[in-house]
């Protein structure tokens, strides 16, 4: 699998439940931690791209999730926001993730979940390459 912001979230979440053909990832670009990534960056709120997303996405089922709502009523790392962080240590194929330099919101992704320093990744090594940091399992 291959994609970028949104796309590499699912990446994520769908490796962890093993299908038994995939064979790789290559997350581009994409937070793995909602709350730590999206929501309150450095323990402080930070809810405008959300808020973007929340404004401008459909979802099916005339359904959407109010991570807006979310926030406010739950500050402090729950279940809810635990459940919303992948199962790294479910992840067995090879990842290639890439970040960028391109804006703060993708920039953070390898810095959640790089060498150890996201709880559930104990699978990562981060590295260096040509366009920027990058993380893989081992």
């Amino acid at each position: 699998m291959s994609g970028t912001s949104y796309l590499a979230v699912a990446q994520w979440f769908t490796a962890a439940e093993q299908p038994p053909h995939l064979a790789a990832i290559n997350p581009w670009e994409g937070v793995s931690d909602v709350y730590r990534d999206l929501v309150m960056r450095g323990g402080m709120p930070d809810t405008g791209f959300a808020q973007q997303l929340q404004d401008g996405s459909f979802f099916g089922k005339n359904q959407k999730e109010d991570i807006l709502t979310e926030v406010e009523r739950y500050p402090q790392i729950t279940e809810l926001w635990e459940n919303k962080i992948p199962e790294f240590e479910k992840i067995t194929v090879p990842a290639y993730v890439v970040a960028s330099y391109s804006n703060t919101l993708h920039t953070a992704g390898p810095s959640s979940f790089g060498a150890g320093s996201h709880p559930r990744a104990s699978g990562c090594v981060s590295t260096t390459a040509r366009n920027g940091p990058t993380t893989t399992t081992k």
